[in-house]
């Protein structure tokens, strides 16, 4: 399919990634050496699974990518095989990694994510300084910055309130993916709301401090935290598919094809791609969710950490909309 170019550019912020490996076993249990296939490994972390979604998708992005070490070294050749043009930000300290391992006789997922090197206080205002040179030096205006994942041990949680200043001193929009005490700090409401929150539904219950039961009671969170302010458009993706979106008055519900479901790993990072990268070609807010949650859905029913396919996209995109899913 023909698509329309971007009409803005969309640069992508990783500064935790994560070289991903991902095996299988028979069974897990302790005390033995347990026998696995064959290994494969990806380039991981929020910002650079975006971006890589977003070219699965037909799109380009900007990644910036902080690495370190032997293992940033592969986490590199491993964006660059994907012929990816990134913004690097050399980092004291080695790569994170993460394991995946898939169970064969349960079809169950083990995921052990490490936590990433310590840094210091000056190489987070050297980041900072960095990625405000790569928005400036870009070759096409960046209208969209997604910052995505979490923050490496040392880095203050309230790091993504300074991008958010960058942003909108560039007159660009933040969309905010982020966990743990980083999106603590955002809930707590001490920086201006970014232009889009997405958030999963272990990140809202995070948020909320309560179990989110279906998509009722996640629309209902997602209205509470509409309250607050939280940004001005808030989007909440359910755990067995679908989302919600509110911005000012409108309330959109999405709900995707019933699919078999492989591994929900990339889903929340191709979701986010395909919302932006239609949000960047001009689509509207309901247009750029559909087609967000038909890119999870495709995300869904890949094997291990594969994100989501561009043609199987568009199926489950014409899906929707059409009413078929």
């Amino acid at each position: 399919m023909t698509h329309p170019p971007d009409a803005t550019a969309i640069l992508t912020v990783t500064l935790n990634p994560a070289l991903d490996l991902s095996t299988d076993v028979e069974t897990v249990r302790s005390g033995t050496k347990l026998r696995c296939g064959a290994e494969r490994f990806d380039a991981g972390g929020g910002g650079v699974n975006v971006s890589r979604a977003i070219a699965k998708l037909g799109g380009d992005s900007l990644p910036f990518i902080a690495i370190g070490g032997a293992t940033g070294q592969m986490l590199k050749d491993l964006v660059e095989a994907e012929r990816l043009n990134a913004a690097w930000f050399e980092i004291d300290g080695i790569t994170r990694q993460s394991v995946m391992v898939y169970e064969r006789s349960s079809g169950e997922q083990y995921r052990f994510v490490l936590p990433g090197p310590e840094w210091r206080p000056i190489q987070t205002e050297t980041a900072l300084a960095a990625l405000g040179r790569t928005l400036g030096g870009a070759h096409k205006p960046i209208g969209y910055i997604v910052a995505s994942g979490s923050l490496p041990p040392g880095v203050p949680s309230d790091f993504y309130h300074k991008i958010n200043a960058l942003v909108s001193g560039a007159g660009a929009r933040l969309v905010l993916d982020t966990s743990g005490p980083a999106l603590d700090a955002a809930v707590r409401g001490a920086m201006p709301p970014p232009y889009i929150w997405v958030m999963d539904q272990s990140e809202a219950e995070q948020a909320a401090g309560r179990a989110i039961a279906d998509v009722d009671a996640l629309e209902a969170l997602a209205r509470e935290f509409q309250g607050r302010d939280l940004a001005q458009i808030l989007i909440l993706s359910f755990s067995q598919g679908g989302a919600v979106a509110l911005s000012g008055g409108e309330t959109l519900r999405i709900m995707p094809p019933k699919v078999k479901v492989l591994s929900k790993v990339g889903a929340g990072d191709s979701f986010v791609a395909g919302l932006t990268l239609k949000l960047a070609r001009g689509a509207p807010l309901g247009e750029a969710c559909a087609y967000a949650v038909a890119a999870a859905t495709s995300a869904v029913t890949t094997p291990a950490t594969e994100l989501c396919d561009g043609p199987q996209t568009e199926r489950y995109f014409d899906m929707i909309v059409n009413g078929k899913a």
